[in-house]
């Protein structure tokens, strides 16, 4: 009994082994079979980029592809994510006002320009208005051709009184120095003092974010990377998509004539990485411009905000107090780079630019002149004024417009028509979503409590003068606390003390 019950064991045993044994072999022989250069089992080849053109080339089949540490993707936390409501929106011209009025000074330019003529003179689309000799950003430009009917203060959007130029239009004449002609430009004849002196006296550091330049034009800083924003994160859609769309080249020589007065050699175009459209459209036009290429970003709100785009694209967090041009960086929008090319290589000064106007989630984009009323472009849409709200900006940061007749400027990129409706706030149930959203981890509900018990030393521990004020804490805030307004109103006590 023993002996046969051994018998059993020992051929089990010895079965067993040789099943395990042709197991391995077979294996061996599948994966000898193919050798794909990738993990046996492994079906797809990772791509570490939207764009296989500007990968690295592997010499032979043994050599590893490394990542490159500046084609990582980084991803925002506290970010919001719309779904984009719209992808194409229609770009139309708006025509001429009657009258237009063109603001004498800047936001960001305390010295206020010496007018160059008076009232009664009659003037043409890009005559110079005013110059500033010691600050050349601030030249004002006419928008349009006729005659001056005043030169007096005026009421702003949101009720500040403001100097203005105003013009009563006659006719669309631009100065004869002006190339109008449709036809493309693409190469750049002018040195790096020549493009900057253009730049300078063109009036482009009138648009929104434009005023970055200033400081390195002025100040010496150097820049090694160049970044143009042609993301739209914002709940509506925006015009720089739409821009990427119908102009692009355009764009991106306006890089490479910023790479020339920079003196650097690679500048990224940041576009949504779910527009595979624009994607192929301008990683195709690059193709032909050494020094200009194109990076897909995440279009979470507010991806488009300078720092964070530079921590989206690069990793780099930009502390604190301190601008992406002290870290080397100059990220402008894609309607100041076709600006720039229109004013080195058409040699147009700033006269128009585009804005779009959004209502019930239906979008319209025009190009309108520097200096039209808003009401005009609403009567274009069939909105009046007293019937809903406007709101001067993006639907979470944007202000409510208390003058319709007011000009609009480069500033201006958005207009939100809305039904007034009723909101009432309530206490707030410490859920954390503020938190949550914020990009810069900051604690909105605290810094709104530290507001209203003037505890000083409390905001600055809460770094209150850090907020952007991109309005995602108050977008999510369930309890309708208007945590916008109290940020910034911590911000200003903050510094006012």
């Amino acid at each position: 009994m023993n002996t046969i019950l051994t018998g059993v064991l020992f051929f089990s045993g010895l079965a067993l082994t040789v099943t395990v044994i042709l197991h391995i072999a077979a294996q061996k022989t599948a994966s000898g079979q193919k050798n794909t250069g990738r993990p046996a089992g492994t079906n797809k080849i990772r791509l570490d980029d939207d764009f296989p053109d500007y990968r690295p080339r592997v010499q032979n089949k043994t050599q590893k592809r490394k990542k490159s540490p500046s084609r990582k993707r980084f991803s925002l936390s506290g970010s919001l994510h719309f779904n984009s409501l719209v992808s194409e929106i229609p770009l139309l011209e708006a025509g001429l006002p009657e009258y237009v009025y063109i603001p004498l000074k800047l936001p960001h330019i305390n010295a206020l320009p010496r007018l160059t003529v008076k009232k009664g003179d009659k003037v043409r689309a890009g005559s110079l208005l005013a110059q500033n000799k010691k600050y050349p950003e601030a030249d004002i430009y006419a928008s349009v051709s006729g005659k001056i009917t005043g030169i007096e203060n005026i009421s702003d959007a949101f009720g500040a009184e403001i100097p203005a130029v105003i013009i009563k239009v006659e006719k669309d004449d631009f100065e004869p120095s002006i190339d109008l002609s449709p036809d493309i430009i693409r190469e750049i004849p002018y040195s790096e003092k020549e493009i900057i002196s253009k730049i300078r006296h063109s009036g482009i550091f009138s648009l929104a974010g434009a005023e970055s330049m200033e400081n390195v034009f002025t100040g010496g800083q150097k820049i090694s990377r160049l970044i143009i924003n042609g993301i739209d994160a914002e709940p509506f859609p925006g015009i720089r998509e739409n821009l990427l769309c119908k102009k692009a080249e355009q764009i991106i020589i306006g890089a490479k004539i910023l790479n020339k007065a920079f003196g650097i050699q690679n500048a990224l175009i940041a576009i949504n990485r779910k527009r595979p459209d624009i994607l192929k459209l301008v990683s195709g036009l690059t193709r032909r411009y050494v020094g200009v290429n194109t990076r897909s970003c995440p279009a979470y709100y507010p991806s488009g905000q300078k720092n964070l785009l530079i921590t989206a694209i690069t990793g780099r967090e930009i502390s604190a107090g301190r601008r992406p041009e002290n870290y080397g960086f100059m990220v402008l929008n894609a309607e100041v780079a076709l600006a720039v090319y229109e004013a080195v290589l058409k040699n147009k000064p700033l006269c128009e630019h585009f804005i779009t106007i959004n209502k019930n989630g239906k979008s319209t984009s025009f190009c309108t002149r520097l200096g039209t009323p808003v009401d005009f472009l609403l009567k274009k849409l069939s909105l009046s004024p007293e019937n809903g709200k406007i709101i001067l900006g993006n639907v979470l940061t944007g202000r409510e417009v208390l003058n319709s007749k007011a000009p609009l400027t480069g500033q201006d990129s958005k207009i939100l028509y809305l039904v007034p409706s009723e909101q009432i706030s309530g206490p707030c149930i410490r859920c954390g979503k503020c938190l949550e959203a914020c990009p810069l981890h900051l604690q909105p509900y605290a810094i709104a409590s530290a507001l209203q018990s003037h505890d000083q030393d409390r905001l600055k521990q809460l770094h209150a003068a850090d907020c952007i004020e991109c309005g995602a804490c108050a977008f999510v805030c369930p309890a309708r606390i208007p945590l916008l307004s109290l940020c910034r109103q911590s911000k200003t006590e903050f510094k006012n003390n």
